[in-house]
């Protein structure tokens, strides 16, 4: 196979719409791109303000370098459903987010954003009537694992409200190194067979079948960049700079669903 066959495609578009939103959650493209989703300045001004206030990730549970501003959902997944501590943490960076950060209303800026390009309400995601916390600021300058992401097998025993048919990964660009931080991502999913591949929170490289389409995503600044989540995918480590995006998962049906 040439490797041409191999490239899945990245769609540039001057702003989502719903049928470019369910294109991409069926595989009939690889990514989405929309330049200047956030303003340069707004990205300067989100990343200079947010930047005291990044933590690292659980070492035990993320072994690769990275930081955020936010709980991850799957970082609190326990035996049977959620951690307390998970709500106890999306509480307390609501609450940082309405003080310290209150001149920088980027959820409110994304969510109007994301409004825009579907035809139905577009809300937090909840769990047990909770509404699930959506936005994080998210430093991954050294790479990560290929791994997936899909939030009706990582809940057990808990559905999410309202279910989605489709998971998308948005991330929206504030500040990028001047080498490498591309976004890989491989038309693949996830397989049983696949766990023997598995190492810490993803896996090893030969998971990946040579005909799965790949797709290699260069982010700028501002951009909002969209991919299926529930495809294998992974960052290339950076050089020469920081890797810092504004991050949430789009749940697609009748309704938008947004969580992180």
């Amino acid at each position: 196979m040439r490797t041409d066959d191999r490239m899945a495609q990245i769609v540039t578009l001057g702003g989502l719409d719903p049928e470019a939103l369910t294109t991409l959650a069926r595989d009939g493209v690889g990514a989405l791109r929309v330049p200047g989703f956030f303003d340069e300045k707004f990205c300067e001004q989100l990343l200079a303000v947010g930047h005291e206030f990044l933590e690292r990730y659980d070492r035990d549970q993320y072994p690769v370098v990275a930081c955020k501003i936010g709980p991850a959902l799957n970082e609190y997944m326990v035996k049977d459903g959620i951690s307390p501590q998970y709500w106890s943490e999306a509480d307390r960076v609501v609450h940082l987010w309405s003080t310290e950060l209150r001149h920088l209303a980027v959820h409110d800026e994304c969510h109007r954003l994301l409004t825009e390009s579907w035809s139905g309400p577009v809300r937090a995601a909840r769990v047990s009537g909770r509404p699930l916390f959506w936005g994080i600021v998210r430093e991954i300058s050294e790479g990560t694992l290929i791994h997936w992401d899909d939030v009706t097998q990582e809940l057990q025993g808990l559905s999410i409200d309202p279910r989605p048919w489709a998971q998308l990964a948005l991330n929206v660009f504030l500040s990028v190194p001047e080498q490498g931080g591309e976004a890989v991502v491989w038309l693949q999913r996830w397989a049983v067979g696949d766990e023997s591949h598995r190492i810490s929170f993803g896996y090893r490289p030969d998971v990946i079948r040579p005909s799965s389409p790949i797709c290699t995503i260069v982010p700028h600044v501002g951009d909002a960049i969209l991919f299926n989540a529930r495809n294998y995918h992974t960052v290339n480590p950076g050089h020469s700079g920081r890797r810092v995006a504004f991050s949430a998962f789009v749940g697609l049906g009748d309704e938008m669903a947004l969580w992180s």
